[in-house]
């Protein structure tokens, strides 16, 4: 366990972040299916090792209107208290109608993981190679600037091909079971129901990240609709915060 540093008596959200995000987790990432990612006991004894005062709680899961449920996790380190949530899902990420007892423990515990990285702790497994400039931010509105194209080659004629009408981009995120209209209803739930300031919003969209990242080039039409969503949350809690 590494070393506890040296902590003010009464911590912010920010004195948290410098010690936690510098946590070193290395030795303790696993693979699965793939995926790096941090145990539930690692996670915990890793944040124990800085911050022995924390606690961490359940609330009543949210079942959603097609059956399936997510289970909401709370940690609290010196009254400052961040909140996530996570479907019940099996490990090919499809959604589990009907959880029992071993689905809904098993998802409480990978949930408190993903709550205690809005900390920092192992903030980096969940942000792979995202750059910061690419995260949910306050310069939101302003697109980035899209990359020259590369220079036409000339290519021979081709057979026009006729393409089937859709309303939305077929799923090429790889995981067949994904829906991205649901997800994203589900997203903004979830952020309507815990987003209580823009930084928390920014920390639920940061957490997110990968999945965001997919919507954006598979699923542009609806990750449209959540960054809009996003925006005018955000903006309205700045509103109020400014009241």
């Amino acid at each position: 366990m590494p070393k506890k540093e040296e902590a003010p008596s009464s911590l912010t959200f920010k004195d948290i972040w410098s010690i936690a995000s510098k946590i070193p987790c290395g030795d303790y990432v696993k693979k699965k299916n793939g995926l790096d990612y941090l145990s539930w006991s690692d996670s915990w004894a890793l944040t124990m090792s800085q911050f022995p005062q924390a606690t961490f709680a359940f609330a009543d899961n949210d079942v959603h209107p097609d059956g399936s449920q997510s289970v909401v996790c709370s940690v609290e380190i010196d009254g400052n208290v961040r909140s996530m949530w996570l479907p019940i899902t099996n490990y090919s990420n499809k959604v589990i109608m009907n959880p029992n007892g071993r689905d809904i423990n098993d998802t409480k515990m990978r949930c408190l993981v993903k709550t205690l990285s809005l900390f920092g702790v192992g903030f980096h497994i969940y942000q792979g190679k995202i750059q910061p400039e690419d995260t949910f931010n306050d310069d939101l509105d302003e697109p980035a600037p899209a990359p020259a194209p590369p220079p036409a080659k000339k290519q021979p004629p081709k057979a026009p091909v006729q393409e089937a009408p859709t309303s939305e981009p077929v799923n090429n995120t790889g995981d067949e079971n994904f829906d991205p209209k649901e997800w994203v209803t589900m997203t903004l739930e979830v952020a309507a129901k815990f987003g209580e300031s823009p930084d928390g919003l920014r920390e639920l969209w940061k957490a997110n990240k990968k999945k965001i990242d997919e919507l954006d080039t598979h699923h542009p039409e609806q990750y449209k609709r959540l960054k809009e969503a996003f925006t005018k949350m955000r903006d309205d809690l700045s509103k109020k915060e400014e009241a």
